[in-house]
C-alpha cells in the first residue's frame, strides 16, 4: 500500500514533508490491519476527536483503543479493504506543529474507489522528533454515485 500522491509534489519534498508522508503511510497501514498497538503509537495523550456529531477527549491509550476498537470490523462490513491516505494540504504552523488535510478513499477488494472521508489532523513533533496526533477533526464522508463496495 502506498499513499496516493497526485496532489503531493515530490519535487519539493522536504524533510518535514517526508515525516508527514511516512507518518500517514504507517497510520493507514495500522488502520487497515486493525493494529491497535501501532495506531496508539501515532497519538499523543491527551488528544481530541472533533466532528459534527462527536467530541471525544482521548486521555489514555485505553480511550483510543475504545474509539478504534470497531474500525477494522466496520471497514470489513462496509467493504473497505484498505485505508490509503491522500495528503491534500500541509501547513506547518511552527517548527513543531503541522495541520494536515488528508483524504481517505474507500478502496474495495478489487482496488476500486467507492467513496471517501476527509479529516484535518493537528500533529506535533514529540521530544523524540516523532509526529503525534493531538487533534483529529472529522469532515465527514461521501459515497460515490455507484456504491458497490464488494
Amino acid at each position: 500500500m502506498r499513499p496516493i500522491t497526485d496532489r503531493y509534489s515530490f519535487k519539493k519534498y522536504t524533510k518535514q514533508d517526508s515525516l508527514i508522508f511516512n507518518f500517514f503511510l504507517a497510520f493507514g497501514e495500522a488502520i487497515s490491519a486493525g493494529n491497535i498497538e501501532n495506531i496508539k503509537k501515532c497519538w499523543a495523550f491527551p488528544s481530541y476527536i472533533l466532528g459534527d456529531l462527536t467530541v471525544n477527549t482521548i486521555n489514555t491509550s485505553e480511550d483510543l483503543e475504545k474509539f478504534f476498537s470497531t474500525t477494522k470490523k466496520d471497514y470489513t462490513i462496509r467493504g473497505i479493504k484498505e485505508a490509503r491516505p491522500e495528503i491534500i494540504r500541509t501547513q506547518w504552523l511552527t517548527d513543531q506543529i503541522a495541520v494536515v488535510l488528508v483524504r481517505w478513499p474507500f478502496v474495495n477488494k478489487n482496488g476500486n474507489e467507492f467513496g471517501e472521508e476527509s479529516s484535518y489532523y493537528t500533529l506535533k513533533l514529540d521530544k523524540n522528533a516523532k509526529l503525534k496526533i493531538h487533534m483529529l477533526t472529522l469532515l465527514g464522508e461521501k459515497l460515490s454515485e455507484i456504491t458497490s463496495a464488494h
